[in-house]
Protein backbone atom coordinates (compact mmCIF):
# COMPACT_ATOMS: atom_id res chain seq x y z
CA UNK A 1 0.00 0.00 0.00
CA UNK A 2 1.42 3.26 -1.19
CA UNK A 3 0.36 7.28 0.18
CA UNK A 4 -0.72 8.49 3.01
CA UNK A 5 -2.51 5.58 5.57
CA UNK A 6 -5.35 8.59 5.36
CA UNK A 7 -7.29 8.08 1.95
CA UNK A 8 -8.95 11.66 2.51
CA UNK A 9 -7.15 14.85 2.59
CA UNK A 10 -7.50 16.08 5.69
CA UNK A 11 -6.40 19.41 7.41
CA UNK A 12 -3.42 17.67 8.12
CA UNK A 13 -1.92 17.47 4.74
CA UNK A 14 -3.34 21.11 4.58
CA UNK A 15 -1.52 24.12 4.68
CA UNK A 16 -3.50 27.41 6.22
CA UNK A 17 -3.88 29.61 3.36
CA UNK A 18 -5.53 26.27 1.42
CA UNK A 19 -8.44 26.60 4.82
CA UNK A 20 -8.62 29.98 4.25
CA UNK A 21 -9.45 28.95 0.51
CA UNK A 22 -12.17 26.84 2.14
CA UNK A 23 -13.37 29.47 4.32
CA UNK A 24 -13.53 32.04 1.85
CA UNK A 25 -15.85 29.43 -0.08
CA UNK A 26 -17.85 29.10 2.95
CA UNK A 27 -17.25 25.57 3.66
CA UNK A 28 -18.45 23.34 5.92
CA UNK A 29 -15.92 21.44 8.50
CA UNK A 30 -16.48 17.12 8.67
CA UNK A 31 -14.65 16.41 11.69
CA UNK A 32 -14.23 12.04 12.53
CA UNK A 33 -14.21 11.22 16.30
CA UNK A 34 -12.78 7.92 15.55
CA UNK A 35 -10.95 5.39 18.15
CA UNK A 36 -7.92 3.15 18.28
CA UNK A 37 -8.83 -0.22 19.61
CA UNK A 38 -9.58 -4.13 18.81
CA UNK A 39 -11.40 -4.75 15.96
CA UNK A 40 -10.28 -8.61 15.77
CA UNK A 41 -7.21 -10.31 14.60
CA UNK A 42 -8.02 -9.74 11.03
CA UNK A 43 -8.51 -5.35 10.63
CA UNK A 44 -6.15 -2.69 12.18
CA UNK A 45 -6.69 -1.18 15.31
CA UNK A 46 -7.44 2.71 13.11
CA UNK A 47 -11.47 0.91 11.50
CA UNK A 48 -13.62 3.32 13.50
CA UNK A 49 -10.99 6.32 11.83
CA UNK A 50 -10.17 5.27 9.04
CA UNK A 51 -13.75 4.06 7.33
CA UNK A 52 -15.58 7.39 8.13
CA UNK A 53 -12.66 9.17 6.78
CA UNK A 54 -13.34 7.17 3.62
CA UNK A 55 -17.06 8.42 3.77
CA UNK A 56 -15.91 12.07 4.72
CA UNK A 57 -13.60 11.97 0.92
CA UNK A 58 -16.21 10.22 -1.01
CA UNK A 59 -19.28 12.83 -0.09
CA UNK A 60 -16.73 15.65 -0.80
CA UNK A 61 -16.34 14.39 -4.01
CA UNK A 62 -19.81 14.24 -4.24
CA UNK A 63 -20.82 17.79 -2.83
CA UNK A 64 -18.04 19.55 -5.25
CA UNK A 65 -19.43 18.47 -8.34
CA UNK A 66 -22.43 20.67 -7.23
CA UNK A 67 -20.38 23.16 -5.72
CA UNK A 68 -20.45 23.10 -2.07
CA UNK A 69 -17.33 23.45 -0.49
CA UNK A 70 -16.07 21.46 2.24
CA UNK A 71 -12.50 20.59 4.49
CA UNK A 72 -12.07 17.15 6.36
CA UNK A 73 -10.67 18.05 9.82
CA UNK A 74 -7.90 16.13 11.40
CA UNK A 75 -9.54 13.50 12.71
CA UNK A 76 -9.58 12.37 16.71
CA UNK A 77 -8.16 9.30 17.18
CA UNK A 78 -9.11 8.24 20.44
CA UNK A 79 -12.61 7.98 22.24
CA UNK A 80 -14.63 5.90 24.75
CA UNK A 81 -13.20 2.46 24.30
CA UNK A 82 -13.48 0.87 27.87
CA UNK A 83 -15.25 -1.91 27.54
CA UNK A 84 -12.15 -2.73 24.54
CA UNK A 85 -9.45 -2.44 27.58
CA UNK A 86 -8.84 -6.37 27.64
CA UNK A 87 -7.15 -6.12 24.05
CA UNK A 88 -3.52 -4.59 24.36
CA UNK A 89 -2.94 -1.25 22.10
CA UNK A 90 -6.89 -0.15 22.66
CA UNK A 91 -6.95 3.42 24.18
CA UNK A 92 -9.34 4.95 26.25
CA UNK A 93 -9.91 8.23 27.38
CA UNK A 94 -12.64 9.56 29.76
CA UNK A 95 -15.85 10.92 28.61
CA UNK A 96 -15.78 14.77 30.20
CA UNK A 97 -11.93 14.57 28.42
CA UNK A 98 -13.60 13.59 24.20
CA UNK A 99 -16.33 16.18 25.14
CA UNK A 100 -13.49 18.85 26.02
CA UNK A 101 -11.96 17.69 23.21
CA UNK A 102 -14.73 17.96 20.76
CA UNK A 103 -15.78 21.78 22.19
CA UNK A 104 -11.99 22.67 21.91
CA UNK A 105 -11.96 22.12 18.30
CA UNK A 106 -15.21 22.94 17.08
CA UNK A 107 -14.55 26.25 18.74
CA UNK A 108 -11.34 26.87 17.24
CA UNK A 109 -12.74 26.59 13.71
CA UNK A 110 -15.79 28.42 14.61
CA UNK A 111 -13.25 31.40 15.79
CA UNK A 112 -11.36 31.13 11.71
CA UNK A 113 -15.44 31.96 10.76
CA UNK A 114 -16.76 28.50 9.65
CA UNK A 115 -20.26 28.14 10.08
CA UNK A 116 -21.12 24.79 9.85
CA UNK A 117 -19.58 21.50 11.19
CA UNK A 118 -20.61 17.89 10.85
CA UNK A 119 -19.52 15.45 13.42
CA UNK A 120 -19.09 12.41 12.29
CA UNK A 121 -19.65 9.44 15.29
CA UNK A 122 -16.64 6.64 14.27
CA UNK A 123 -17.02 4.72 17.14
CA UNK A 124 -20.61 4.09 17.30
CA UNK A 125 -21.30 3.26 21.01
CA UNK A 126 -24.13 5.10 22.76
CA UNK A 127 -21.33 6.80 25.40
CA UNK A 128 -19.33 8.23 22.25
CA UNK A 129 -22.62 9.43 20.47
CA UNK A 130 -23.50 10.95 24.02
CA UNK A 131 -20.42 12.93 24.25
CA UNK A 132 -20.76 14.12 20.64
CA UNK A 133 -24.19 15.23 21.19
CA UNK A 134 -23.33 16.69 24.58
CA UNK A 135 -20.69 18.74 23.38
CA UNK A 136 -22.85 19.80 19.82
CA UNK A 137 -25.25 20.79 21.91
CA UNK A 138 -22.77 23.46 24.19
CA UNK A 139 -21.53 24.84 20.87
CA UNK A 140 -25.00 25.42 19.58
CA UNK A 141 -26.30 26.72 22.67
CA UNK A 142 -22.94 29.08 23.26
CA UNK A 143 -22.19 30.23 19.33
CA UNK A 144 -25.38 29.62 17.69
CA UNK A 145 -24.22 27.88 14.79
CA UNK A 146 -24.68 24.79 12.50
CA UNK A 147 -24.04 21.66 13.67
CA UNK A 148 -25.33 18.23 12.54
CA UNK A 149 -24.19 15.10 13.84
CA UNK A 150 -24.04 11.22 11.71
CA UNK A 151 -22.86 8.12 13.37
CA UNK A 152 -22.32 6.15 10.24
CA UNK A 153 -21.96 2.74 11.95
CA UNK A 154 -25.87 2.68 13.19
CA UNK A 155 -26.74 4.58 10.06
CA UNK A 156 -25.30 1.62 7.63
CA UNK A 157 -27.35 -1.32 10.13
CA UNK A 158 -30.51 0.80 9.79
CA UNK A 159 -29.86 0.67 5.69
CA UNK A 160 -28.66 -3.48 6.09
CA UNK A 161 -31.57 -4.01 8.40
CA UNK A 162 -33.81 -2.56 5.54
CA UNK A 163 -31.90 -4.38 2.60
CA UNK A 164 -31.16 -7.71 4.11
CA UNK A 165 -30.01 -8.82 0.68
CA UNK A 166 -26.38 -6.85 1.18
CA UNK A 167 -25.51 -8.55 3.51
CA UNK A 168 -24.69 -12.70 3.08
CA UNK A 169 -24.22 -12.83 6.97
CA UNK A 170 -26.57 -15.44 9.05
CA UNK A 171 -26.76 -12.86 11.75
CA UNK A 172 -26.53 -9.53 9.72
CA UNK A 173 -27.68 -7.73 12.84
CA UNK A 174 -24.94 -8.87 15.08
CA UNK A 175 -22.96 -8.15 12.48
CA UNK A 176 -21.84 -4.52 14.33
CA UNK A 177 -17.61 -5.12 15.13
CA UNK A 178 -15.65 -5.67 12.33
CA UNK A 179 -18.13 -8.61 11.21
CA UNK A 180 -19.00 -8.68 7.57
CA UNK A 181 -20.23 -5.18 7.24
CA UNK A 182 -17.12 -3.50 8.24
CA UNK A 183 -14.65 -6.07 6.77
CA UNK A 184 -16.35 -5.31 3.51
CA UNK A 185 -15.81 -1.78 3.78
CA UNK A 186 -12.16 -2.17 4.31
CA UNK A 187 -11.84 -4.67 1.58
CA UNK A 188 -12.86 -1.91 -0.99
CA UNK A 189 -10.49 1.03 1.16
CA UNK A 190 -7.38 -1.06 2.34
CA UNK A 191 -7.36 -4.24 0.88
CA UNK A 192 -4.00 -4.64 2.03
CA UNK A 193 -4.60 -4.30 5.53
CA UNK A 194 -7.11 -6.85 5.80
CA UNK A 195 -5.73 -10.29 6.95
CA UNK A 196 -8.01 -12.97 5.43
CA UNK A 197 -5.97 -15.51 6.72
CA UNK A 198 -7.19 -14.63 10.46
CA UNK A 199 -10.73 -14.74 9.27
CA UNK A 200 -13.11 -16.61 11.62
CA UNK A 201 -16.58 -16.53 12.17
CA UNK A 202 -18.01 -14.92 15.99
CA UNK A 203 -21.28 -15.29 17.66
CA UNK A 204 -20.74 -19.09 17.97
CA UNK A 205 -22.76 -20.63 21.37
CA UNK A 206 -19.03 -21.32 22.67
CA UNK A 207 -17.98 -17.89 22.27
CA UNK A 208 -20.89 -16.44 24.07
CA UNK A 209 -20.54 -18.48 26.98
CA UNK A 210 -16.75 -17.33 27.12
CA UNK A 211 -17.92 -13.38 26.95
CA UNK A 212 -20.49 -14.00 29.35
CA UNK A 213 -18.22 -15.46 31.69
CA UNK A 214 -15.85 -12.57 31.17
CA UNK A 215 -18.35 -10.20 32.38
CA UNK A 216 -20.09 -12.08 35.24
CA UNK A 217 -19.46 -9.35 37.64
CA UNK A 218 -21.28 -6.90 37.13
CA UNK A 219 -22.07 -4.64 40.28
CA UNK A 220 -19.83 -1.47 38.96
CA UNK A 221 -18.71 -3.04 36.03
CA UNK A 222 -14.84 -4.48 35.80
CA UNK A 223 -11.90 -2.66 37.10
CA UNK A 224 -8.38 -2.55 35.08
CA UNK A 225 -5.07 -2.48 36.40
CA UNK A 226 -4.97 1.19 36.78
CA UNK A 227 -8.51 1.41 38.38
CA UNK A 228 -10.64 1.86 35.01
CA UNK A 229 -13.98 1.05 35.74
CA UNK A 230 -15.21 -1.06 32.73
CA UNK A 231 -18.88 -0.31 31.87
CA UNK A 232 -21.28 -3.35 32.14
CA UNK A 233 -21.98 -4.39 28.40
CA UNK A 234 -25.68 -4.40 26.53
CA UNK A 235 -26.39 -7.08 24.67
CA UNK A 236 -24.66 -6.37 21.60
CA UNK A 237 -21.02 -5.77 23.16
CA UNK A 238 -21.72 -9.73 24.69
CA UNK A 239 -20.85 -10.96 21.26
CA UNK A 240 -17.22 -9.29 21.41
CA UNK A 241 -15.68 -12.39 22.68
CA UNK A 242 -11.99 -13.15 23.07
CA UNK A 243 -11.49 -13.15 19.47
CA UNK A 244 -11.71 -9.69 19.34
CA UNK A 245 -14.80 -8.79 16.81
CA UNK A 246 -18.61 -9.53 16.04
CA UNK A 247 -19.94 -11.41 13.15
CA UNK A 248 -18.77 -13.00 9.98
CA UNK A 249 -15.48 -11.79 8.42
CA UNK A 250 -15.71 -14.92 5.93
CA UNK A 251 -18.49 -13.70 4.01
CA UNK A 252 -17.23 -10.13 3.49
CA UNK A 253 -16.94 -8.74 -0.41
CA UNK A 254 -15.47 -5.95 -1.92
CA UNK A 255 -18.38 -4.92 -3.26
CA UNK A 256 -20.41 -5.10 -0.62
CA UNK A 257 -18.27 -2.37 0.84
CA UNK A 258 -18.48 -0.32 -1.88
CA UNK A 259 -22.16 0.24 -1.79
CA UNK A 260 -22.33 0.94 1.95
CA UNK A 261 -19.27 3.63 1.81
CA UNK A 262 -21.71 4.85 -0.89
CA UNK A 263 -24.82 5.01 0.91
CA UNK A 264 -23.12 6.60 4.13
CA UNK A 265 -21.43 8.96 1.53
CA UNK A 266 -25.06 10.34 0.32
CA UNK A 267 -26.15 10.79 4.05
CA UNK A 268 -23.18 13.33 4.72
CA UNK A 269 -23.80 14.89 0.88
CA UNK A 270 -27.19 15.24 2.48
CA UNK A 271 -26.71 16.72 5.74
CA UNK A 272 -24.43 19.53 4.81
CA UNK A 273 -26.97 20.82 1.76
CA UNK A 274 -29.14 20.65 4.81
CA UNK A 275 -26.94 22.85 7.27
CA UNK A 276 -26.28 24.76 4.15
CA UNK A 277 -30.48 25.84 3.53
CA UNK A 278 -30.49 26.34 7.51
CA UNK A 279 -27.59 28.70 7.35
CA UNK A 280 -29.38 30.58 4.63
CA UNK A 281 -33.02 30.94 6.08
CA UNK A 282 -31.74 31.72 9.77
Amino acid sequence: MTGSIFTAKTTLEMTWEDVKEALDNRAAVMLVVGSTEQHGRHLPMGVDTLIPLEICRRAQKNLAKEGVSTIISAPMLFGISQIHMDFPGTVAIKPETLMDSIYDICRSYIDHGFEKIIIIIGHGIAEQEGCCRLAAMKLEQEFEITIALYNWGMAALMYVSRNPEILKSEKPLLDYHAGEMETAMFLSIYPDLVRKENFIRSYTEEHEKSIIERFAVRKGGRKSKTGLRMTVPNLADLSVDSLGHMGDPTVATKETGEVILNFCAQNISDLVKRAEEINEKY
